[in-house]
């Protein structure tokens, strides 16, 4: 298995039957992650081969993100003082151990193991094929520690027949007795009385089957066979004819000699030797049989059919890559030590390349060791939970990390994870930061107490509203409602009772046609009650100067110059709102960062600036109203509607200047509860600056209007107006 074979230039020749030592690595780290072992120790020995493969597995498991806490090398020296290697692991905290020793080392560390005084509890350790290559229950008495250890071995295929071979073969009539006496040695047979009086060899009692060393020999011996079988009916290998009856005569000669004898004799029981020195010695007797039928120098051709090689069994198929070795599967099996003479080896996994999954393993079957409650952990620290990720310090194992808690709105499904996800807009972590959670979609609604507060004023202003358009209704022939300027009047009260009433389109579920409609609306509204505050004042300084004799303004007095202020200053608004509703209409929109567990249904205005320009104009045509009535505000008493004009619109403007800051402020729902609260701010300011004034006079000082100067002085507004 020895890598140093892989060089093609140096062994062109070459073919191995067991895999590359380096296709272990694979199995060694694919059986680490599995198990989710990322803190490990290593230990190998000095020898050239094992340690430079344990450097390679070493960079190997790195590049999988497995650390490795130490890695000790034992000379090949047999004095060698271990008492260091014992205490460093027992320290250590990893709790698997990779054994990638020579067999020497590995039973000269068991040994020291042993002693109760340097006795090794609480590891699990992973060896390399080296452990085993040994079968002998002397030897495995030493490996008591390594209880409940897995082991990795070049995968074991079935012989057809072998079992059946093994216990009907009459080894007494085999020729070589001294090979007989040895191959009995080896596999620990022991004879047993038949009916015919005949011994009979039979396999250790714990073995079903032959180990991998048998199989690895029966598919050599295969391979050479087809190979040297194609090569013979190959006829262009023969240069003539006559060399091919010299072939022939030499093979019939072969045939008869005590060699070939002996040969046949190594061929009928090759498939059930274990041992690795026959398989040289058989290849040496095969090679100088078939030298003796093709001649000198036709051996060196067997390299070009050795390459075409493709042997299918029942259990693999069998060919050479370009480095001339087969594939690399792999057996795992788990060492279990019940007593000295209760050793068994269970097969619990396996490992092929071409498969997927490549490695296979059946945890249900592993027996760790008794110190084990469950299946060992080897980590460098706990694993991270649920809602914690990951975090490598600088200068630190990566595998020894900090575990910080996932911020909100991301989430950490499962253990020991890299990264926090984030959460969909729509969604929020629960508080455990397992999962995800959906937003509860939120808006202001009728249900909601804030929602029925609202709703509630709104619908106490409206009656208001309309109580006071009733009472100037039915007392619009009195001289107070007629010098108030009667139209205007009613204008601005059923304005005002709109304005209220757009309170409801701000509260309940947002669908399209109260996005489009509420702010326009409510902006509308506002700008005719507005511009008949502003043509109301105009009218009341209008009506004072065109009292001196010789003015001008006379022509200007009278209903018809209001009501087309009004109507100009509408329509403009009203273009205003129309272009912005073409331009960028307002939509239904899901506010997903409002609040952590919430998402808000809001109406996006469609464009912030024809927004602003709408609010803009509303805003102009109050400054111009309080403006003008400030300047009418020293008119005699009997003029003092200008008065009041100018508090209802220091009201409004107080109200919707620290509205501004409070609404950029707030979110969700509550800029929307803002906004209506604004609304009926300034709205009962108008109504109750302008109107009640009005009011108290028509339904308490009603008797004061039939004094004389009064009449003549109304009278004479009226006539004016």
């Amino acid at each position: 298995m020895d890598p140093v074979f892989n060089d093609r230039t140096l062994f062109p020749s070459v073919y191995r039957t067991v895999p590359n030592e380096y296709l272990q690595f694979e199995v060694i780290v694919q059986l680490l992650i599995h198990f989710k072992w990322t803190w490990v120790g290593i230990i190998s020995s000095d020898d050239i081969s094992n340690h430079k493969a344990s450097l390679e597995l070493i960079k190997e498991m790195k590049n999988q993100g497995i650390c490795i806490e130490y890695h000790i090398v034992i000379p090949v020296s047999a004095n060698v003082n271990m008492s260091h290697i014992l205490k460093l692991i027992q320290q250590s905290t990893a709790t698997v151990i990779i054994l990638y020793c020579t067999l020497l080392q590995i039973m000269n560390l068991t040994k020291l193991w042993r002693t109760d005084e340097s006795q090794i509890t609480g590891k699990v350790f992973v060896t390399s094929v080296a452990l085993n290559a040994i079968d002998d229950y002397i030897y495995m008495e030493s490996f008591l520690t390594l209880n409940g250890s897995l082991l990795i071995s070049v995968h074991k295929g079935e012989i057809p027949g072998f079992m059946s071979y093994l216990f009907h073969r009459d080894w007494g009539r085999m020729p070589d007795k001294n090979f007989v006496n040895n191959f009995k040695m080896f596999l620990k047979c022991f004879t047993v009385p038949s009916n015919d009086s005949q011994s009979r060899c039979l396999l250790f009692h714990n073995w079903k089957n032959t180990n991998y060393v048998t199989s690895v020999i029966y598919n050599t011996v295969h391979i050479l066979a087809q190979a040297l079988h194609q090569m013979h009916l190959d006829r262009a290998l023969f240069d003539t004819e006559s060399k091919d009856l010299a072939a022939e005569s030499k093979y019939k000669e072969y045939q008869d000699t005590p060699r070939n004898q002996v040969y046949k004799s190594i061929r009928m029981s090759c498939r059930l030797n274990t041992h690795f020195l026959t398989y040289n010695f058989l290849a040496r007797m095969t090679m100088l049989s078939y030298m003796s039928i093709l001649g000198k120098g036709r051996t060196t051709k067997l390299n070009r059919y050795l390459k075409k090689v493709h042997l299918k069994t029942l259990s693999d198929e069998i060919f050479f890559n370009e480095q001339g070795s087969v594939a690399g599967k792999f057996d795992i099996l788990n060492l279990i030590i019940e007593s000295k003479n209760q050793i068994r080896k269970i097969p619990v996994g396996s490992f092929v390349p071409s498969a997927s999954p490549k490695l296979i393993i059946n945890e249900s079957t592993i027996v760790w060791n008794p110190c084990f409650k469950k299946t060992p952990v080897s980590l460098c620290n706990d694993i991270c939970p649920t809602g914690y990720r990951k975090a490598i310090e600088k200068g630190k194992f990566p595998c020894c990390y900090d575990c910080i808690r996932c911020s909100e709105g991301e989430i950490a499904s499962s253990p020991d994870s890299e990264h926090c996800l984030q959460c969909p807009e729509d969604h929020w972590s629960d508080p455990s930061r397992n999962f995800c959670l959906r937003k509860a979609v939120d808006f202001l609604s009728y249900g909601n107490c804030l929602g029925m507060v609202l709703a509630t004023a709104a619908l106490l202003f409206s009656v208001c509203t309309g109580a006071v358009l009733w009472l100037f209704i039915k007392n619009r022939s009195s001289q107070i409602v007629k010098a108030n300027n009667r139209n205007l009047s009613y204008i601005l009260l059923v304005s005002l009772f709109l304005s209220f009433c757009c309170c409801f389109l701000f509260i309940g579920r947002p669908v399209p046609i109260t996005c489009i409609l509420r702010q326009t609306a409510f902006l509308f509204l506002y700008t005719v009650a507005i511009s008949s505050l502003l043509a109301k004042t105009l009218t009341v300084i209008i009506a004072f100067h065109a009292t001196k004799p010789g003015t001008r303004l006379r022509k200007f007095v009278g209903s018809r110059v209001s009501i087309s202020l009004v109507l100009l200053c509408s329509l403009g608004k009203l273009a205003i709102c129309s272009t912005w509703l073409i331009w960028a209409t307002p939509f239904v929109a899901l506010g997903t960062k409002t609040t952590q567990k919430t998402m808000t249904l809001w109406c996006n205005e469609g464009s912030i600036a024809a927004f602003y320009a709408a609010v803009s104009y509303t805003a102009l045509l109050a400054l111009l109203s309080f403006i003008v009535a400030f300047m009418a505000r020293k008119l005699p008493d009997r003029y003092n509607e200008a008065q009041h004009i100018t508090f209802s619109m220091l009201v409004f403007c107080s109200v919707w200047a620290s509205f501004i800051p409070t609404y950029l402020s707030t979110k969700g729902k509550y800029m929307v509860a803002v906004e209506i609260f604004a609304i009926l701010a300034s709205t009962a300011g108008l109504l109750s600056c302008v109107f009640v004034p009005k009011c108290y006079i028509i339904l308490l000082k009603g008797n004061l209007t039939t004094q004389k100067v009064k009449l003549k002085i109304m009278q004479q507004i009226h006539d004016n107006v």
